[in-house]
């Protein structure tokens, strides 16, 4: 992966971005050929992924062998997998009628709103707070320090993570302008958390929010407020790319055109791990044994086999193992946890074939339920998996471990919102109460 980034920042600029402009108009519109079975209209996250981080990071990994100047078996099994990928999304399709209208409560969505924010306000208050480890405030920038911040609470920091998406779907998906004026506050809640946190995201989520609220309001043709989103959207794109550069320097993420040559690579090298599993032949070996020495099960489920039963294993992550792997450097600490990819999850802990097998096996059930989501409306079950596999269509291959941890917490919180709005009538009035008074 060095090697990657050096050669992307070393090339002349005008020959990348020649280069860039061609590849991206290829392979963007090959995909979108490939992939319009399983699209829902230009708004449909599918094809906004497609355009934002698919696409650039499938061009890094096709140019990979170029940059470093090398190829390996490793490679072609890499890309025989994303072939795979690719096939299953094609043939799980979209259903032919889309629905996704609101047959929520209004005491529900209250509900998992306030509890948005106060496992947000908890989370800020335990891990960051209170042991003053504020990533955004560390010297040098808090990108390599994020870490520390969830270390006080481990299931507020597994609590936030599941709630994180949550006042953003309601906004997008709620048909109660009450609700949307409330989702609104939750919102600049997490928003302000994730700066905090120092997320690369961050500066990006309201974008993405705003353009998850226009795919929901096209399913359902309204225009006035697919016009307003349209009009809000706009001029969140310029603010954003304005402040891009100056928020990355400021976490720590490179500084002025340095950040933005980081931001290249990290869209290029979106499948990073790929990149190193390919560069340094990690799978050759791979038949049917457990390379990781654990079984596939284990490794989606590790958080909680960790915190819960007090269990050992030799590597907390895909990341973990890929560096060691390729380098022979241990590393145990924030910088083996971020990334992961559900081909190197399968493949590490149930080697080529049997690995093949299970990835096509979990990808198949991950797009039959967003098929599935597609077709109903929208209620507090269903809420879940409008989240975790039709706004998210690609976090299952992006990280098994990460999405079957987020998936858990998604649905522990909209059961408990949904079972305190069927159980506790007068607390749900109060709750309506101060929302009010919050939109007032």
């Amino acid at each position: 992966m060095t090697d990657f980034s050096s050669a992307i920042i070393d090339t002349p600029l005008w020959i990348l971005i020649l280069t860039m402009s061609c590849l991206y108009v290829l392979v963007v519109g090959g995909l979108r050929a490939f992939l319009r079975p399983a699209i829902v209209g230009n708004l449909d996250p599918l094809n906004i992924i497609i355009f934002t981080s698919l696409g650039p990071a499938l061009i890094g990994l096709a140019l990979t062998p170029f940059l470093i100047k090398s190829i390996s078996p490793s490679y072609f099994l890499i890309l025989a997998f994303m072939c795979l990928w690719l096939l299953v999304i094609r043939i799980a399709g979209k259903p032919a009628k889309i629905d996704l209208t609101d047959k929520m409560g209004t005491d529900f969505q209250v509900i998992l709103l306030f509890l948005t924010i106060l496992i947000v306000i908890a989370n800020v208050t335990i891990n960051m707070i209170i042991p003053g480890k504020i990533p955004l405030l560390t010297e040098g920038g808090g990108l390599y320090s994020r870490f520390d911040a969830t270390q006080n609470s481990r299931l507020l920091s597994w609590l936030s993570l599941g709630t994180a998406p949550m006042a953003g779907l309601l906004y997008a998906v709620t048909e109660n302008p009450k609700v949307r004026k409330f989702a609104v506050i939750a919102v600049s809640v997490q928003v302000a958390e994730n700066l905090l946190f120092a997320n690369k995201g961050a500066i990006f989520a309201i974008v993405f929010i705003l353009l998850n609220s226009l795919f929901i309001a096209s399913t359902r043709n309204d225009r006035k407020r697919f016009n307003k989103i349209g009009r809000a959207l706009i001029g969140s794109v310029l603010i954003v790319v304005l402040l891009v550069p100056f928020y990355f320097s400021f976490i720590g993420f490179g500084s002025g055109s340095t950040a933005m040559a980081g931001l290249v690579v990290r869209v290029l090298g979106g499948f990073d791990q790929l990149i190193y599993a390919s560069q340094f032949d990690l799978l050759q070996h791979a038949g049917v044994d457990s390379l990781m020495k654990i079984n596939l099960f284990e490794y989606q489920f590790m958080p909680f086999f960790k915190a819960l039963l007090s269990v050992q294993f030799d590597y907390s992550t895909i990341g973990q193992y890929v560096i060691e792997a390729a380098t022979g450097q241990y590393i145990d600490g924030p910088f083996t946890f971020p990334n992961s990819n559900l081909i190197l999850e399968t493949v590490f802990t149930s080697g080529k074939y049997l690995g093949m097998t299970l990835f096509l096996l979990e990808l198949s059930g991950f797009y039959w339920l967003r098929r599935a989501a597609l077709k109903g409306p929208i209620t507090p079950l269903s809420l879940a998996f409008v989240q975790t596999v039709v706004l998210a269509p690609a976090s299952l291959f992006y990280s098994g471990q990460e999405w079957v941890t987020r998936t858990i917490f998604v649905f522990f919180t909209v059961i408990a919102a949904a079972i305190l709005s069927k159980l506790w009538r007068p607390f749900c009035e109060i709750l309506r109460t101060y929302s009010a008074v919050a939109i007032e």
